[in-house]
């Protein structure tokens, strides 16, 4: 190649509770992405990443923490440019799954899929002389070492030191990814007796990669880069025993004739306590003291979000309104992450937007200056009431909801006997920077438990944001039924997620949970979960809204337990459905994208005291099928900021007899139900702009 080359490795999403990991390589012209994980769109968009610059996607394995972003980034933002995938075995029956039940065609890519079976010495030439080759690693039992200490630790502890004690514990942790796993399995193989649903366990191959640049202009060799993808146990022993790897180990030289190779930089996608594991390091050190070796965990980054755009107009909000808009956010900046010290390896943290640079060689290093720093909720604040406009803006606001206080209906108030109900919508569109995360809505029931209704792709990024990480997991435990009104990808891409994170907390929190989560949705969704579920463990029973039958004896008993009446309406297609939930003291939740079915059925839903239009962008349609339903309350979801105009707002708050009753939902928008709903039409006129 002539002329000068430049590369470098970036990490894009680190691992967060809000987001998994990915990685994305540059050089020349190419940009090479390894991992898709939810909430990959959003992440670039808010960043300034072009998505439609990205040429190459490598996925280490099918798991969704690896490839949840991906469904939603074919249906929305690749264009027409050509788009390479590459991955393990599955990843065509992946996408092919997904195109049959999308009603959105989705972008046609080039698949290849690696199996163990393909040739070790062909490389998979991507360009411009770069050659990129799979590692795949085997699932099978930990290394040996970490099942003998697990039973010496086992033993009682009688006579020894509390320092002593100590260390033990901590050593015991080191197999806690190890202890899940093995109950996960446990669970995968439990048959029930109801449900449809097949669990699997999670025995399928993941996929590690070796980059190797082409050689520089003086004939030396180009840097190499390994990506890392080690999560659990049971691939530790595939991955120290390879031979791929040994290649670049300083002992390869007295067991081959052939010259030792060298690593510039390795990537690791695995916990902590693996890496710093015995069997773990002593196979890091054996590459010598000259790699560089970038850990992507949790327990080793900072804790910031990141969605910081939205984070930041969260944050503002709080500000008018800390009970219609919560915010978990640290106050000060979170302390920084400790990495121990290891005197013959050269490692850091893999904070977001960290850069590595690779070419020129003679210029190798570590790029810190697009980190972000941590938001502290705070210092934006004051921040914000420095600007002069958002000041006023901000009394006005507060001067109207001041009003809307003074004169709380009648019918918000409830007996004291009655349990509270608390509507949080985790995606309305409004306050986003992308249009990712329009829906979902989670309905919390106090004393009895919550529903999720379409969770889209990042919910559960957003569900955090309002609750933080120490209330998350009781909240996610408490959903007992996931309600999915289409196959739109906006309505389900999040559900897999928090499948997912509700069976980590059963298993870290040693729950015994008897009754399986139930997902009530179109025809297609079951098959769709089903697959996932061939790659990851889940748990749950389907039932299809085609079929549905809401007198079955376990929906009666829950739906009993929670005082509640559902219906469910098709639209004249079939493909979207609109819900009615009914609770006890008349509180009627009438939720709909389509206004259809509800013409057939005026008589039987008119007085509902609240009506959520889900595409609530074409205002005039909303108003008129609200003035027949005759409803207490119509929030508005699904409308884009540009739909915010003088226009529309003068047809909400002048043309409309109802005027005082029509809000316009925003994202993380908390509403006890009815406690505070008339505190939401107030807001329409100046919604925006303390966001501006």
């Amino acid at each position: 190649l002539a002329g000068p080359m430049a590369a470098y490795v970036q990490v894009l999403t680190t691992d967060t509770e809000q987001t998994p990991p990915s990685i994305v390589l540059f050089f020349q012209n190419l940009r090479i992405i390894f991992n898709v994980p939810e909430g990959f769109l959003r992440f670039c968009l808010e960043n300034s990443f072009n998505p439609q610059s990205f040429n190459h996607f490598y996925l280490t394995s099918l798991d969704w923490n690896r490839v949840g972003g991906l469904p939603g980034l074919l249906i929305n933002s690749l264009g027409e440019h050509q788009v390479n995938l590459y991955g393990p075995k599955g990843l065509k029956k992946l996408l092919s799954k997904f195109q049959s039940i999308s009603p959105c065609p989705i972008l046609r890519a080039a698949v290849q899929e690696f199996t163990p079976d393909d040739d070790p010495k062909q490389s998979n030439n991507v360009d411009k002389g770069l050659k990129i080759d799979p590692v795949i690693l085997s699932y099978g039992d930990p290394p040996e070492i970490g099942r003998k200490k697990k039973k010496n630790l086992q033993k009682k502890k009688h006579g020894k030191s509390k320092k002593k004690e100590e260390e033990d514990e901590e050593e015991e942790k080191e197999y806690s990814d190890y202890e899940m796993e093995e109950s996960a399995s446990n669970l995968g193989k439990r048959k029930r007796s109801s449900g449809p649903v097949i669990v699997t366990t999670d025995k399928k191959k993941r996929i590690c990669y070796l980059i190797n640049f082409p050689k520089n202009l003086d004939e030396t060799a180009g840097p190499v880069v390994g990506i890392i993808d080690c999560p659990i146990w049971n691939y530790v022993t595939s991955l120290v025993k390879n031979s791929i790897f040994s290649q670049y180990r300083e002992d390869w030289s007295e067991t081959s004739e052939k010259p030792r190779l060298q690593l510039t930089l390795l990537v690791h996608l695995t916990t902590r306590n693996i890496f710093f594991s015995k069997v773990f390091r002593r196979w890091v050190k054996s590459f010598g003291t000259a790699v560089q070796h970038i850990l992507v965990e949790k327990t080793v980054v900072s804790s910031a979000s990141p969605f910081r755009s939205s984070t930041v107009e969260q944050i503002k909000l709080n500000t008018l309104n800390r009970e219609l808009f919560p915010l978990a956010l640290s106050k000060t900046d979170p302390k920084k992450p400790i990495i121990p010290s290891l005197t013959t390896l050269t490692l850091v943290g893999g904070e977001s937007l960290l850069k590595y640079q690779l070419l020129p060689q003679n210029n190798q290093r570590l790029d810190l200056s697009m980190v972000p720093r941590p938001l502290v909720q705070q210092s934006i604040r004051e921040l914000s009431l420095k600007s002069p406009s958002f000041q006023t803006n901000l009394k006005v606001l507060q001067r109207q909801l001041a009003l809307a206080s003074k004169a709380i209906p009648k019918d918000s108030v409830l007996p004291s006997s009655v349990n509270p109900i608390s509507l949080v919508f985790l995606g309305t569109g409004l306050n986003l920077a992308t249009d990712n995360g329009r829906s979902g809505l989670f309905i919390d029931v106090k004393k009895k438990g919550a529903f999720l209704v379409d969770p889209g792709e990042a919910s559960y990024a957003q569900m955090l944001s309002v609750f933080g990480p120490h209330k998350l997991p009781k909240k996610v435990m408490k959903i007992k039924i996931i309600f999915v009104s289409s196959l739109e990808s906006d309505c389900y891409l999040g559900l897999t997620t928090f499948l997912k994170m509700r069976q980590n907390f059963r298993f870290k929190n040693r729950i015994r949970d008897k009754d399986p989560l139930i997902i009530i949705g179109p025809t297609g969704l079951g098959d769709w979960q089903k697959f996932l579920s061939k790659h990851q463990i889940l748990d749950y029973d389907f039932y299809d809204l085609q079929q549905f039958q809401p007198d079955s004896e376990p929906l009666v008993n829950l739906f009993n337990s929670f005082e509640l009446s559902f219906q469910s309406f098709p639209s004249s297609a079939g493909k979207q459905f609109s819900f009615v939930f009914t609770f006890s003291h008349g509180r009627k939740i009438v939720y709909t994208e389509d206004l259809n079915p509800f013409l057939k059925n005026v008589e039987r839903l008119k007085g509902s005291l609240l009506y959520i239009q889900v595409n609530g962008r074409n205002v005039g349609s909303v108003i008129e099928i609200a003035k027949k339903l005759e409803p207490k309350y119509v929030i508005l979801t699904g409308v884009r900021r540009a739909q915010i105009t003088d226009e529309n707002i003068s047809r909400i708050t002048h043309e409309n007899s109802k005027k005082e009753w029509i809000g316009v939902a925003l994202d993380l928008m908390c509403i006890k139900f009815p406690q505070n709903l008339h505190l939401v039409p107030p807001l329409v006129p100046h919604l925006l702009s303390i966001l501006d």
